[in-house]
């Protein structure tokens, strides 16, 4: 999906302000076309960089499944799913 997007001419204390086709704010990525694909790949690759940072946690066979999931839901789950409220699918 292509957007037309036009330059804008914005000045601060009478300074230009560079146009940029996408920027975060608040762990949300801006774009023109409002796609959110983006941020929750970033989000998941978060979450995903927590399991494979705990995979130890996850492997051992001396900590119970009692014990793994409050550690995921505390952990992963959080990084999962923030601002998820906020996503366009």
């Amino acid at each position: 999906m292509t957007t037309d997007v036009s330059v804008i001419d914005i000045k601060a204390n009478a300074v230009p302000l560079t146009q940029v086709s996408k920027f975060t704010y608040l762990a949300a990525t801006i774009t023109p076309e409002s796609s959110c694909a983006q941020e929750i790949q970033t989000t998941l690759q978060k979450a995903l960089g927590v399991m494979t940072g705990t995979q130890k946690i996850w492997k051992s066979r001396t900590i119970s499944l009692q014990t793994k999931l409050p550690l995921l839901k505390a952990l992963v789950w959080p990084l999962a799913t923030y601002g998820c409220e906020s996503w366009t699918l």
